[in-house]
């Protein structure tokens, strides 16, 4: 994140595990209210937990549930109005050269504004599972 990145720069890889321990062990936050409507709730459900095939988008979960790999961040929980931000800067291709981006990017081109909307505000609602509770 270009926002984090000077501050995270200088920081060496105890600081790092510490401040990563430290906000784990934070309670997650209530979930936030879910999409104002069926139609939209149910298009976000949809997009995170199978997909959209004919539109070649993957589901959100096969990355980003608890139970998948370390490597991907979690969505539930996560703010809508952030998620969306990440979303179009993918989309407008920024962050293309990372890993990330490159997986993402081409995901987020596929993405209409009213995907973007039910999905962020899908994972918004849904509750955050503290850290080390999924299963490996």
């Amino acid at each position: 994140s270009g926002i984090m990145q000077p501050l995270a720069n200088g920081l060496e890889a105890p600081e790092m595990r510490r401040l990563a321990e430290y906000y784990a062990r934070l309670a997650p936050l209530p979930p936030a209210p879910q999409a104002a409507d069926a139609v939209s709730f149910e298009r976000g459900r949809q997009l995170a937990t199978g997909g959209d095939a004919a539109n070649g988008i993957p589901a959100c979960d096969a990355s980003h549930a608890p139970n998948a790999l370390a490597d991907y961040p979690r969505l539930a929980g996560q703010s809508a109005p952030y998620m969306a931000g990440q979303l179009a800067l993918w989309r407008a291709g920024h962050h293309a050269s990372t890993g990330a981006g490159a997986i993402m990017a081409p995901i987020a081109q596929r993405l209409s504004d009213s995907d973007i909307a039910a999905v962020t505000a899908y994972f918004a609602g849904e509750r955050a599972e503290p850290a080390g509770a999924a299963a490996r």
